[in-house]
């Protein structure tokens, strides 16, 4: 397998063929088969950029670079969802609506007061404040 080209993904399907990507009635959703049958996805395979072995993963979702071996013993890490409660997250980073609003308030003469008051987790300053008072740059 060359370094350039990604590892071939299979789709098992459920008439029992096995398809490439490209050969996927993919007009259809779900994808199906071209066959008569028209079977859909029921599982995918891949191998793995490691160890090279062939390893069945969901149908559903991105595709997994490592088999569950490989990731067990070269200790890599998998991609975790972000906790959305999470108290250290940067609303402005994430673009979340409000905090786009609230950096539109940057220049207020009383910013550095409510952030030092309000300084907790995913404060927003200045939006919708009732004390907004443009001041000079």
């Amino acid at each position: 397998m060359s370094p350039d080209h990604p590892p071939l993904t299979l789709y098992w399907m459920t008439c029992g063929c096995v398809r490439r990507y490209e050969e996927l009635d993919r007009n259809q959703r779900p994808y199906r088969c071209q066959c008569i049958e028209k079977g859909c996805i029921d599982y995918r395979t891949t191998q793995c950029t490691v160890c090279g072995k062939r390893f069945e993963f969901n149908k559903r979702g991105a595709t997994p670079v490592y088999c569950y071996d490989c990731r067990v013993s070269y200790k890599i890490s998998t991609l975790r969802h972000v906790d959305k409660n999470n108290q250290d997250v940067d609303l402005y980073v994430c673009h979340h609506p409000n905090a786009l609003a609230s950096a539109a308030r940057f220049d207020c003469v009383h910013r550095p007061a409510c952030i030092s008051k309000y300084n907790k987790g995913n404060f927003l300053p200045c939006l919708n404040c009732g004390q907004y008072q443009p001041g000079e740059l």
